[in-house]
């Protein structure tokens, strides 16, 4: 058996999980990653569950169903085994691979004599007991090797144990208290006694030859009949044998040939094309299923999306212009921020220009008011210096205040320059000199009455301002700055007010440009909104579109990689299709079907040969010899009852004589002539008779302990030996060759190259456990033939070193050639020590 799969629904740790076994496999994992789960999930699933899931130790731990498969091979057969938790160990169902139900007495059928126990004795290798290495005898080894093959070796054992027993209790060669030992012993010294008192009796000489002439007859015809008992058993034997002889004779001239290429293996590569194809086409139809599922979720064109391919090129154009429009927009705003400065700037200059309004002054008219200025100005002059002279103590600061206005008139000209150079330079340098002239005159005298007629004139030149003023809309009281200051002003408003203007043109420029572009978009609700956040709508829009564009593209390329995929998936189909069409023609058949039936027919073949050659090897050549012998069954039969009549009459004979012999004993007895002679053969006779029913006792005993080693020995057909050397020979594997022999007697001893013995106590525990290593590998070595079983061995080698770890690893894969080795560890140096192929990790 191997076990080429597990599949786990629920069991500990482990749920929903499938392993892949081949015929060496190493497992490794640390501890608590599921490698005692995974052992005891196997025996459960061969042997059935030794409790239910409400108290069974390894029951899920979620609420998955408690069960799985195994799915094993044995002879060259496929099966799946599946048990889930239920009543009796679990209900358990089996199949092919073709899920075909099988009886679930299949699997009794499989594992033979093989239950959990035997199983974990010959198959299963842990930590040892090393304690019980050490005290394991032949007889111990023999005992294991006979539990399997023999149904109730608990009762054949201990029945031969009790008769053993039994025996000793009756006789030892060399003992002295076993009854028949005694008995022996005072029989010879009454013997002694009965001798001497005998010499005397010719008569008695006489009668004891007769006695002992019956004695030899009764001997020999003892002889003659354990003679024809045992041909009886032969000839029952060839009874029993008889018709598988004729079977076997029958076959021989059936001459059976089976044409090449139509094995299980040849069977199991073709079904392994189908399940290939079943496979791809599977694949093939959930990739289908993805693009269409696919195409169900795919993004469904959007108002937005379809808008854009109804306008792609143009839309594609506008978009490039987005940033210089987003920077439009930035200057357009930052222009509506300069012309509200520039509008209140212009508020400040109209005050300062004297209006909203007012002109600016050509020559003439800055020529008449400089005119009328400096007339005013004489006049109030004049008129300071016309009045009646009084005498004025107070102090007089007319000139500082004259020179002053003069320096600021000459500088205000220079600034101002143009045509009111001269007329602020004129005007500055008179006040300045009249300053002059004021300071260098003494006290004045003030006359009042020259005053009159100068208010006169100065008010009809106000006037004259005032016309002048309105005229050109001057809203300004002091006159003096009207030709320097206030046209300074002026001018300055009106170019403030082109600038202004210059402005609103650029902004309305910009704005034309801006609501141009948006209308060229031809997007809903663009109008209602800031330009900011128009352009922002758009830019959001050709961002969704972008995006769009972005997963039907993905979803394109998904589309097309999975439809390479079923491309190259029906290449694959296409070429496992042509190797089942070469698989077919290179066994001239056209069909699967053809293929099957030839197959049935190499089947049924194969069965018959098997059947040949198993009765080939149930029949001796000796037996076969002999049965040749017979002319029928007739004549086999008439032999058979011959024998039983003679028999039958050697017993009665036997009887006969042993009657004679109580006679002519008696008689013997009653020519003794004294007491003591009487007495003695008295007493011989009595010890001579408990003599021989313990003798027969202890033969018929001794027999039954025979006839009980024979059938165990035939149980299991002579195995011992073949476990010695195996023993042997893996014990010289795993330790270098340096222990070279293995003996058994009361205890084992292993021996070295130079000749040393030791007992298995004086071991090592590395050695020690490489001794019980050989020993379970060869036991299940010499059952392989009969019980191939798979090997589990779970972190058996904890204290071995590298170099012992390596010989069993290398052990272990020389054994996997026959028989398949499952080994669990712990030791992550198995990744260095074994093919990637061969390791399964768990996590």
């Amino acid at each position: 058996m191997q076990i080429n799969k597990i599949e786990i629904f629920g069991y500990g740790k482990l749920s929903h999980q499938v392993f892949e076994f081949n015929q060496f496999q190493a497992i490794l994992g640390a501890n608590e990653a599921g490698k005692t789960t995974m052992i005891n999930f196997i025996k459960d699933m061969l042997f059935g569950f030794t409790k239910r899931k409400a108290t069974h130790p390894y029951a899920p731990k979620d609420k998955s169903e408690m069960g799985g498969r195994l799915y094993i091979t044995v002879d060259d057969t496929a099966y799946i085994i599946e048990r889930v938790e239920g009543k009796n160990g679990g209900n358990l169902k089996i199949t092919d691979l073709n899920e075909t139900e099988l009886p679930p007495e299949l699997l009794k059928r499989l594992l033979g004599p093989i239950n959990r126990e035997t199983f974990d004795n010959l198959f299963y290798f842990g930590s040892p007991n090393l304690t019980e290495v050490g005290k394991l005898s032949k007889d111990d080894l023999e005992t294991r090797i006979r539990q399997v093959g023999v149904i109730g070796i608990e009762q054949w054992l201990e029945l031969k144990k009790s008769i053993e027993k039994a025996a000793d209790e009756l006789y030892k060669q060399r003992g002295k208290k076993p009854k028949l030992n005694k008995a022996l012993i005072e029989y010879q010294e009454s013997k002694e006694k009965l001798s001497e008192a005998q010499q005397s009796y010719d008569e008695y000489l006489n009668l004891n030859h007769q006695y002992q002439e019956l004695l030899q007859k009764k001997q020999e015809l003892k002889i003659q009949r354990e003679h024809t008992f045992e041909q009886l058993r032969t000839v029952q034997a060839d009874e029993q044998n008889w018709n598988n002889y004729v079977a076997l004779d029958k076959n021989k001239k059936e001459q059976i040939e089976l044409l090449p290429g139509f094995t299980t293996s040849d069977l199991s590569e073709f079904k392994e094309l189908v399940n290939q194809i079943d496979f791809l086409k599977a694949k093939i139809r959930d990739l289908q299923g993805l693009i269409e599922q696919q195409q169900e979720k795919s993004l469904k064109s959007s108002a937005e999306y379809n808008l854009y391919l109804a306008n792609q090129s143009k839309f594609d154009d506008l978009y490039l212009q987005l940033d210089t429009q987003m920077k439009n927009e930035r200057d357009y705003e930052n222009l509506k921020r300069d012309l509200r400065r520039q509008e209140q700037d212009l508020e400040l200059d109209n005050e300062a220009a004297g209006g909203n309004d007012s002109l600016e002054f050509n020559d003439d008219d800055q020529t008449e008011i400089n005119q009328l200025l400096e007339e005013k100005q004489a006049l109030k002059t004049k008129k300071t210096f016309s009045k009646t002279p009084i005498a004025d103590d107070k102090p007089n600061h007319t000139w500082k205040l004259l020179m002053t206005i003069g320096l600021g008139l000459v500088v205000l000209g220079f600034v101002v320059g143009g045509i009111g150079l001269f007329t602020l330079l004129l005007v500055g340098l008179v006040l300045v000199g009249f300053g002059f002239h004021l300071k260098s005159q003494p006290k004045s005298m003030v006359s009042q009455e020259q005053t009159v007629d100068y208010d006169d004139q100065i008010n009809k030149i106000n006037q004259q301002l005032s016309q002048i003023a309105e005229n050109h809309q001057i809203k300004n009281d002091h006159p003096e700055t009207w030709t320097t200051v206030l046209q300074t002003s002026i001018k300055k408003r009106n170019q403030h007010r082109q600038q202004v203007e210059s402005l609103k043109q650029d902004l309305h420029n910009d704005h034309e440009k801006i609501v141009s572009y948006l209308n060229s978009w031809s997007l809903p609700n663009l109008n209602n909104q800031t330009f900011s956040q128009s352009l922002n709508q758009i830019n959001q829009f050709m961002l969704n579109i972008h995006e769009m564009k972005n997963k039907i593209k993905i979803q394109q390329e998904k589309r097309t990689e999975k439809l390479n995929e079923i491309s190259d998936y029906q290449k694959q189909i296409e070429k496992i299709e042509q190797a089942q069409q070469d698989f077919l023609k290179k066994r001239n058949v056209s069909s699967f079907t053809e293929f099957d039936q030839q197959y049935q027919i190499q089947q049924v073949g194969q069965k018959r040969k098997e059947q040949i050659q198993n009765l080939q090897n149930s029949i001796s050549s000796q037996m076969i010899e002999r049965l040749q012998q017979y002319k029928n069954f007739d004549d086999l039969k008439q032999k058979l009852n011959k024998l039983e009549r003679v028999d039958r009459e050697n017993s009665e004979s036997l009887t006969n004589l042993s009657e004679k012999i109580s006679s002519v004993k008696i008689t013997i007895d009653s020519l003794a002539k004294n007491g003591t002679y009487d007495e003695l053969r008295q007493d011989l006779a009595i010890q001579k008779t408990e003599i021989n029913d313990l003798v027969s006792k202890w033969l018929t005993l001794k027999l039954t302990d025979e006839w009980i080693e024979k059938v165990l020995n035939l149980a299991s057909h002579g195995r011992f030996p073949q476990v010695q050397a195996l023993a042997q020979k893996y014990f010289n594997m795993l330790t270098n060759h340096h222990y070279v022999s293995v003996e058994y007697g009361k205890k084992i001893k292993v021996k070295t190259e130079t000749g040393t013995k030791f007992d298995v106590k004086e071991l090592s525990k590395g050695t020690m456990q490489q001794l019980y290593l050989a020993l379970i590998f060869a036991l299940t070595m010499s059952f392989s033939d009969e019980y191939p079983m798979p090997i589990i061995i779970d972190d058996g080698f904890v204290d071995f070193d590298h170099v012992r770890t390596n010989a069993a690893i290398e052990l272990m894969k020389e054994i996997s050639n026959t028989t398949q080795v499952i080994y669990f560890t712990a030791d992550d140096r198995i990744e260095k020590q074994v093919k990637s192929e061969d390791l399964l990790k768990l996590s």
